[in-house]
């Protein structure tokens, strides 16, 4: 039982009587909310038990079979020879996968209200009790800082598209590769998420920002949704749905990733390092590569390397 249980019961009691009006009100029936998991810390609330990560990745996980990846056939080789996955992070990813990584948690009002007041290295800009969203020494968000250390490797669920051809694997100077993923750890550690992207029409999520504001207006606390930095990386807008993407995520901002990557001998590189290096069979994942299909514009010398490979391998191999 939570603290706010033992010491408040009634506070508890009203607050999740208020939230499950609005999950009536928006529809949304697959979520319960028990005031045994509601809990204070100073003046936020947080589930213990997060209801809402829950429901988000019932609806997103999936079986990662039959997925392809469309890349430079350099970088294929190279994967292919080493039996690696090099996963880019979200700052390498900025013009697309950073923006919608930000985009819910913007739209969900989440970021502003845990940012300090003395965030700012030059107080005297920030106006006493609007904290100023930019650290004036580096001139970034606080979500900036966390880019860097979120790794993605995207993937599609629809085989043979033109426009993917174009847009991820050189201009049809690529490779596309299928794969097979086997996940073996859980869904809610800290470090590791999978499963297919959301894409929002910019209405699926209003409920949670609701919640977040009814609260914060009628009650003066602030309510935090626990798990939204690993909802934020499942997550983009609908203009992005002709992707088709499903997504393997490592996020090692923490010292937990760190030693992650440390005992388990995988490659991180230096701090400012873009990609990251996964071997196959690490704790998390491991793949199968079923088959290799080359792109009409692909340079005969990398045919030629991917399919000795590929012989050597036993993989399939479509020139």
């Amino acid at each position: 039982m939570s603290l706010l249980m033992k010491t408040n019961p009634v506070l508890a009691k009203t607050i999740c009587d208020h939230i499950r009006q609005i999950l009536k009100k928006n529809r949304i029936t697959e979520i319960e909310i028990n005031e045994a998991d509601l809990d204070q810390m100073g003046t936020i609330l947080v589930f213990l038990n997060d209801p809402f990560k829950k429901y988000f990745y019932k609806h997103h996980t999936t079986k990662m079979k039959s997925v392809y990846a469309y890349k430079k056939a350099k970088r294929v080789i190279d994967m292919l020879t080493l039996n690696e996955l090099h996963l880019t992070n979200l700052k390498l990813n900025e013009g697309n996968d950073q923006s919608e990584y930000a985009e819910i948690i913007q739209r969900l009002g989440y970021l502003h209200p845990f940012i300090p007041d003395d965030y700012c290295s030059s107080k005297n800009k920030c106006k006493k009790g609007n904290p100023c969203w930019f650290n004036n020494s580096s001139g970034r968000l606080p979500i900036d800082e966390t880019r860097e250390k979120i790794f993605i490797y995207c993937l599609t669920n629809t085989f043979n598209k033109k426009q993917h051809w174009f847009e991820y694997a050189d201009e049809d100077a690529g490779v596309c590769v299928e794969y097979d993923f086997n996940v073996t750890n859980v869904l809610y550690d800290n470090i590791f998420t999978y499963g297919r992207i959301h894409y929002d029409n910019g209405y699926d999520f209003d409920f949670i920002k609701e919640i977040i504001n009814s609260i914060r207006i009628n009650h003066n606390f602030s309510f935090q949704v626990t798990g939204i930095t690993k909802m934020a990386m499942l997550y983009k807008r609908d203009r992005y749905r002709w992707e088709d993407e499903s997504r393997i995520a490592i996020n090692v901002d923490s010292s937990e990733g760190q030693r992650f990557i440390q005992t388990q001998g995988i490659y991180f590189g230096n701090s400012n390092s873009q990609v990251l290096t996964v071997k196959n069979n690490n704790p998390y994942f491991s793949w199968n590569v079923r088959r290799i299909i080359c792109g009409n514009r692909i340079d005969p010398k990398e045919r030629a390397a991917l399919g000795a490979i590929c012989n050597a391998k036993n993989i399939d191999f479509t020139e």
